[in-house]
């Protein structure tokens, strides 16, 4: 059985194509992690949330018991 680390050094390990590659997909790889992470930060929210005290949130006549 080979050793997959023996395998790579006769087939080649990172070589022209590997490097033209990376270089391609990049700014593609730049602009899909946005997409991605975005969704975090759309899709997770609190599910109780309030402000902290805030001279709008007493405007509306509410007691701190009730808020």
């Amino acid at each position: 059985m080979i050793d997959f680390d023996m395998m790579l050094v006769h087939v080649g390990e990172f070589g022209l194509y590997q490097k033209v590659l990376f270089i391609f997909q990049s700014p593609f790889c730049m602009f899909v992690q946005f997409l991605i992470f975005g969704q975090i930060f759309i899709y997770l929210y609190p599910r109780v949330y309030w402000c902290s005290e805030n001279p709008c949130i007493n405007a509306t006549g509410l007691t701190p018991e009730q808020r």
